[in-house]
């Protein structure tokens, strides 16, 4: 060795010394002002480096651990083992040898947890009751100290890994992706199959056993000075870092090599090119992607999403405003992506019409004609510090992120920011700079030259195939053509920059807190109740943030009562959307989100913003609705996209087409694609205007407002409001809706569909005879019990499935369970007769079950039920949910927790009895996918209008 090399080894040595010291300078993080959490930053002596965060209202702790290890570290002869090894961390450690362990010790103490594996990061992560956070920390960081790898268990994982991937074999969006990858550059593993399946993971003759390269993989790669672990809990900053001490000082640390890919996923080879994509579904998509440098390194000037906002304008003058004006797309997104070590991909999207697939050359003239005109007025450094603004009022005035999000949030940014700034470095802030040379850098990567060009639509020619999901594709150059038209020289519209915008906010006083009705008042209160108009109330009593929630449920009768009416009203939410479009960016920077919906009453509105200017903002939306007019030109349009819209459902998977296909049969109204589609044809312009005249001639009113303001204020504002609307004050309130179809004893209906999907689904909905408190808080209980435990046996003992799941199903009153599972090998009836072997097994273990054991799932229950709200628009949500039920229940969690209390583990037993066992008690409807060996289960359900017809 060198003088030199013994120099640099020396100096790489000290740097690992002082990185790996638990004694690090304290780091100030920038927190917004109504952050009331405490921050702690430090390196164990093993190298692992850790945030904790301790949070004194936090009802939940929570932990995330990041391996800087994912899919681009693959090998091409076991594509997918980053995804495996992730699968297998969950199955037995040395300490805690069950495979279950972990899992059980979660759910029985009200928590949840999941990984993810990404292109440079694998993510584990849990939430628990923080009383039993010490636990859970104990069983997860056995994951990173001791993993046993069990040689049955690895066998049984890898049929998993294979159920996912036959799981999403139909996602048009991964499809796209991966042919992406494989016509980039072939020295770079971006292109390799991330997911794995049985063939990639399998013990085939001439290669090691996949075991003994999973060991390999995890020693290789997850070693502690590649970790970062955060944590977040009710607890102090000391307690939480001596539970980290405790815990994590075993992970080892090994001498492993550099992972940096220095290689360019898509180099000057692999660009200036045109991709065709053939989907599976009635999609038709416009991809431009234009390989940049990796941005992170200017987070402090934000030049990128600068870019992005300018790119995505869709007021008129903006590029999508034009294109849409032409009827050449449906929608636009404008985004980056971080896919490589020294890469980011722009990525500029349109969904195209059916007059768009016919205009995609007209449509990339169109997109070089707006890069030339914003290359020529250059960076607006107005725009930018109307953006470095938002971002600022943002960050200041920011709502506090739940335990689960901030823990899976705060490694990514700790990897890619220095540590002053991980909670602001993702977005403009006060310390945002402008730099219009970064700008103008940017903007220099988008040429021709520099494109990947995808296009996406079943018309396509192909002349390649894709190896793991079968994608018809093909390659080519542009044509001389192509490259005339988009050499841009003049201008083909009249483009112009954003211009002022009257929404933004300008006032962030809080409401005086010295009213006396806003300490004392406890859930919402109606402030105004007259015929079709009615004001529920409720200030900010506990968030003291200057924002609004509001929800406004807009009623006409038999909004979906047909399925051509329910298509109608698919129609008119389309055309408000639409509407409303030319003023999204507007509200966006004025941090105004507004949301159109639509359910079985009629349409709903949310608008989520500062307190101030309501009275603007609710003017500009009543005057959208109360002078919609629907432009014959875009009819054809929103025809084309419910079409594709309906059409894509029997693409899903299937056990999502079971689920949909359930609902259809259970609630009304209720309508499934099948019978919406074949009314959509006969759907005309004439009946849409006539449905929007009688939407606005029968309209009635129930809101909610939610925030800084007093009650006079709130009456002020909705007032203004339904001046402009025309409110009917004569009809009946329509009912709550949708309702249930009430089964009767010993009701056991099968549905049977034939998916376009290899895979089969089994769902299996159980009404419960009883109805009530008692009844929802038992069907709670027992869900929570037995969910955990259906899937250890059904999916990681057995291996029946990938995806199984047991969930509440439940209409007001009356509770119920929905049993879901999707195989890639077993069919309907076999899978039924193991969930009926299971369900007798868990009632024989629950006879059994210790009280101490039960007690912990009740209590654990009980919390979640108490559990507070994050932020305002959670607490929204829970008022809204018992206002549009019409129940106005707004302690409804705590009388659930508080009927918990007389529940038994016998009344548990009897429950579950009724619901899954006893035939004579059972209510059931099951949709299934048809078979060679037919599901011969319950009466066969042949026409499901008929069906609901007769029984309604």
């Amino acid at each position: 060795m060198s003088i030199l090399q013994k120099v640099n080894s020396i100096l790489v040595v000290g740097l690992a010394l002082i990185l790996a010291s638990p004694f690090v300078l304290a780091v100030e993080i920038k927190k917004s002002p109504y952050d009331n959490r405490a921050y702690k930053y430090f390196v164990l002596e093993n190298g692992l480096r850790v945030i904790v965060v301790s949070d004194p209202d936090a009802e939940l702790a929570a932990a995330a651990l990041d391996v800087d290890v994912g899919s681009l570290n693959n090998n091409p002869d076991r594509e997918g083992m980053a995804h495996f090894l992730e699968h297998m961390l969950f199955l037995g450690t040395k300490k805690y040898p069950q495979p279950d362990e972990y899992r059980e010790y979660i759910d029985r103490h009200g928590g949840s947890h999941g990984a993810f594996t990404s292109l440079m990061d694998t993510r584990y992560y849990f939430t628990v009751i923080p009383d039993y956070l010490s636990g859970a920390l104990d069983r997860f960081a056995q994951f990173f100290i001791a993993p046993n790898f069990d040689s049955d268990l690895v066998d049984r994982e890898r049929n998993a890994v294979h159920a996912e991937y036959s799981l999403k074999y139909q996602n048009d969006m991964l499809r796209t992706y991966r042919v992406d990858g494989i016509t980039g550059n072939p020295k770079h593993t971006f292109g390799l199959f991330s997911c794995g399946n049985n063939d990639t993971l399998g013990d085939l003759p001439g290669r090691p056993a996949v075991r003994d390269q999973l060991i390999e993989f995890y020693n290789q790669y997850y070693t502690a000075q590649r970790m970062i672990l955060a944590m977040v809990g009710p607890q102090s900053l000391s307690e939480l870092e001596a539970m980290v001490h405790e815990y994590f000082s075993a992970i080892p640390t090994r001498e492993v090599a550099n992972n940096i890919i220095q290689e360019l996923a898509f180099t000057p080879r692999e660009t200036g090119l045109q991709i065709s994509v053939k989907p599976i579904s009635e999609t038709s998509r416009l991809i431009l992607n234009f390989p940049i440098p990796q941005q992170f390194q200017n987070y402090d000037n934000q030049s990128i999403d600068y870019i992005n906002y300018m790119l995505g304008q869709s007021a008129p003058g903006g590029l999508e405003h034009a294109l849409r004006e032409n009827n050449w797309i449906i929608g636009m997104y404008v985004g980056n992506e971080n896919i490589t070590h020294k890469q980011d991909i722009l990525h500029v999207s349109f969904e195209l019409t059916d007059a768009g697939i016919k205009k995609v050359d007209q449509i990339v003239e169109y997109f070089y004609s707006y890069i030339d005109f914003l290359r020529t007025h250059g960076p607006s450094q107005e725009v930018f510090m109307d953006l470095k603004s938002a971002g600022e009022r943002e960050f200041n005035y920011m709502e506090k992120e739940s335990a689960e999000r901030l823990v899976i949030e705060l490694p990514y940014a700790l990897k890619h920011y220095p540590v002053k700034d991980i909670l602001h470095a993702s977005s403009f802030s006060n310390n945002t700079r402008y730099s219009p040379d970064k700008i103008k850098d940017l903007l220099a990567n988008i040429t021709l030259d520099n494109m990947r060009m995808i296009l996406v639509d079943k018309s396509v020619h192909t002349n390649k195939t894709e190896k793991y999901y079968n994608v018809e594709y093909a390659v080519n150059n542009f044509t001389k053509q192509q490259i005339n038209l988009w050499n841009i020289k003049n201008p083909v519209f009249n483009f112009s920059l954003p211009k002022s915008n009257p929404y933004l906010p300008k006032n962030f006083e809080l409401y005086p807190s010295d009213d006396t009705t806003k300490t004392k008042q406890k859930e919402p209160i109606n402030i105004f109740n007259e015929p079709g108009f009615k004001i529920w109330y409720m200030p900010d009593v506990r968030f003291n943030l200057p924002k609004e929630d509001i929800k406004i449920q807009i009623t006409m009768p038999n909004a979906q009562s047909t399925p051509k009416r329910a298509l109608l009203q698919k129609f008119l939410v389309l055309a408000l959307k639409d509407r409303l479009q030319e003023q999204e960016q507007l509200f966006e920077l004025a941090g105004i989100n507004v949301d159109v919906g639509a359910n079985q009453e009629g349409l709903i509105l949310g608008i989520n913003m500062f307190s101030d200017r309501e009275e603007v903002i609710l003017d500009a939306l009543m005057d959208n609705i109360e002078n919609i007019k629907l432009q014959p030109k875009r009819f054809g349009v929103y025809k084309d996209l419910i079409a594709r819209d309906l059409d894509s459902f029997k693409y899903d998977f299937p056990a999502m087409q079971a689920i949909n296909i359930l609902k259809g049969i259970v609630l009304n109204p209720s309508w499934v694609p099948m019978q919406l589609i074949k009314n959509l044809q006969g759907v005309t312009l004439a009946d849409l205007e006539e449905y929007t005249t009688e939407f606005l001639q029968q309209m009635q009113i129930e809101a909610l407002i939610h925030g800084n303001l007093s009650k006079d204020k709130a009456k002020k504002v909705f007032s203004a409001a339904s001046n402009k609307l025309l409110i009917n004050k004569d009809r009946e309130r329509t009912p709550a809706l949708p309702g249930l179809l009430k089964l009767s004893e010993q009701a056991d209906f099968t549905y049977i569909f034939a998916p376009s999907h290899n895979d089969s689904a089994l769902v299996i909905y159980s009404q419960s005879e009883e109805t009530g408190d008692q009844a929802i808080a038992k069907n709670a209980l027992l869900t929570r019990i037995m969910q955990g435990q259906l899937f250890d046996q059904l999916r990681t003992r057995e291996q029946l499935a990938y995806l199984v799941d047991l969930s509440i199903f439940r209409v007001l009153e009356r509770p119920g369970m929905v049993f879901i599972i999707q195989s890639s090998d077993k069919n309907p009836k076999y899978l039924y007769e193991r969930f009926v072997g299971f369900t007798q097994d868990f009632a024989k273990k629950l006879s059994g079950m210790p009280e101490e054991e039960y007690m912990q799932y009740r209590r654990s229950l009980q919390k979640i039920l108490r559990k507070q709200a994050h932020t305002l628009g959670d607490q929204t949500r829970m008022y809204w949910e018992q206002i549009s039920n019409h129940s106005y229940r707004f302690n409804f969690n705590e009388d659930i927790a508080t009927q918990l209390e007389d529940v038994s583990i016998t009344d548990v037993i009897n429950y579950l009895n009724q619901c899954w066992l006893n035939n004579n008690s059972m209510r059931r409807v099951s949709v299934v996918s048809s078979s060679d060996d037919p599901y011969n289960h319950g009466q066969l359900i042949d026409n499901i209008t008929e069906f609901k017809e007769f029984r309604s």
